[in-house]
C-alpha cells in the first residue's frame, strides 16, 4: 500500500522483487539497481500498471492494516516509475533496510529475515527489511 502526494491510498503486490535495469542510461534515464517493482493485483489480459504518478517519490510503501495488530510495516520508499508510464508500468521502490543501513549505518545483510532484529520498532511502524 502506498500514501501518494494527494493522501489517497493505493493498494497493490510486489511484481517484481529486487532487480536491476542497467539499459535506461542508454534511452537518456538512470539505472536501477536492486529496486522492488510494485504494480496493481493482476488481472487477467491486463498489463503491469503503476500504483502511483509522478511526483510521488518517497511515498512509504507500507503493509496492509491488520485487524488484529495496529502495527504497519514499512517495507519501501517510491523513487519513481519504471515503464511507459502508470497505465503501463511499473512503481519502483528503495527497500527501506538498504535506505536505513546508509542513513544510519544498520547493516541488514547478515540477519535472518524472520528474525525480529531486522525490524526496528519506531511507535508503532515496523520498519522491514524487503529481503
Amino acid at each position: 500500500m502506498v500514501i501518494d502526494q494527494r493522501g489517497e491510498l493505493h493498494n497493490g503486490v510486489i511484481r517484481r522483487e529486487r532487480f536491476t535495469e542497467t539499459s535506461l542510461e542508454t534511452q537518456g534515464g538512470q539505472n536501477l539497481y536492486n529496486v522492488v517493482g510494485i504494480g496493481r493485483e493482476p488481472r487477467h489480459g491486463m498489463p503491469e500498471s503503476a500504483i502511483t504518478d509522478e511526483g510521488d517519490s518517497g511515498a512509504l510503501v507500507l503493509s496492509t492494516p491488520s485487524q488484529s495488530s495496529d502495527v504497519l510495516y514499512v517495507y519501501g520508499i517510491v523513487i519513481g516509475l519504471y515503464g511507459t508510464g502508470p497505465q503501463n508500468g511499473l512503481t519502483i521502490a528503495n527497500c527501506l533496510g538498504d535506505v536505513i543501513s546508509k542513513v544510519v549505518d544498520i547493516d541488514f545483510t547478515d540477519r535472518d529475515p524472520n528474525d525480529c532484529g531486522s525490524e526496528i520498532m519506531l511507535d508503532n511502524l515496523c520498519a522491514a527489511s524487503c529481503y
